[in-house]
């Protein structure tokens, strides 16, 4: 009877172990959301710190290249030429990844000529990866996780739409910028974190130019900075930027709203913070985070930012 009694005394009963595990449970939930946000912080951190490696290397290349920052994408065979000449682009494809990739590593591979980049011995492309994007860079060949003003650094295939506004009505295409030729390089985002999306059960990234951006507006509205008017077209440096998606594989619905969807690419893509921030690339060299609402759909990001002066 005695050793029952002590056997009774030195264990827990069944209320003392509810009431632990309750404590426990407690001290998870607690412990895991601020968990979560110290991951997402050094995620957003490592972000910017690719940025920042990225903006160093368009400065080299600008260097490099009579001051003209990289093509934002081009195939080999598009037309990049409109009005009464067509002409064909005859080169190897590329974009700015690659451009970057290989000013900084001379031996680099390019993605366009069949060279996958897993195992990749340098790290070449370690910086086109976005740590809070779904998956790692080198699960597809050529991914990036961020896209360029399509601008500044545009698709070469991209008509300006308006250049042919007015006569001769000869329209021609997109071409990239001089570095030095961007006026009030503080506020002009070159890249930044762009939508992706998912297919066939495999992360296929962002674009890497989000010509889709401002609802598709960037291609036709420009020289908003500087209050140019040219047909018809008067808008404010100051108006939020429209964060519906305009170049989209399919029907933009409310879904869509800063999600990486096939409705919502080539646009920019607010992902860290809890899918309401964006990290920048300006054209200065400085590193910005923009911010989204999600219940109103609007975000900091202006037209002046994106749209520069002729």
């Amino acid at each position: 009877m005695r050793a029952s009694v002590r056997n009774s005394e030195n264990g827990f009963t069944l209320v003392e172990l509810l009431v632990v595990i309750g404590i426990i449970a407690v001290l998870i939930g607690i412990l895991l959301p601020a968990l979560s946000r110290a991951r997402e912080n050094a995620n957003q951190v490592a972000c910017t710190a690719n940025l920042r490696t990225m903006g160093q290397a368009i400065f080299i290349y600008v260097g490099d290249n009579n001051g003209t920052l990289p093509i934002g994408n081009v195939l080999k065979g598009q037309i990049i030429t409109a009005g009464y000449w067509s002409n064909t682009y005859t080169g190897d494809s590329t974009d700015w990844t690659v451009l970057l990739s290989t000013e900084l590593y001379k031996d680099a591979p390019n993605p366009y000529n069949g060279v996958y980049l897993s195992p990749n011995p340098h790290g070449t492309r370690a910086m086109f990866d976005c740590p809070t994007a779904p998956q790692t860079i080198n699960s597809v060949q050529g991914l990036t996780d961020y896209s360029t003003n399509p601008r500044i650094m545009p698709l070469l295939s991209m008509p300006d739409g308006i250049s042919g506004s007015s006569p001769p009505y000869t329209p021609t295409y997109l071409r990239p910028y001089k570095l030095a030729h961007i006026k009030r390089s503080s506020d002009i985002a070159m890249i930044f974190d762009g939508s992706g999306y998912v297919n066939g059960g495999n992360w296929l990234g962002a674009y890497t130019t989000a010509a889709g951006m401002d609802n598709f507006g960037i291609q036709s509205k420009t020289f908003m900075t500087d209050w140019y008017s040219i047909a018809g077209i008067r808008e404010s440096a100051a108006t939020p930027i429209d964060t519906t998606g305009g170049f989209g594989l399919q029907p933009f619905t409310p879904a869509d709203y800063n999600a990486d969807t096939q409705a919502n690419v080539q646009n920019i893509r607010f992902r860290h913070a809890g899918n309401t921030q964006a990290n920048a690339l300006m054209a200065d060299g400085h590193v910005q985070s923009f911010s989204y609402n999600p219940r109103s759909h609007t975000t900091n990001m202006l037209e002046g930012n994106i749209n520069v002066n002729k």
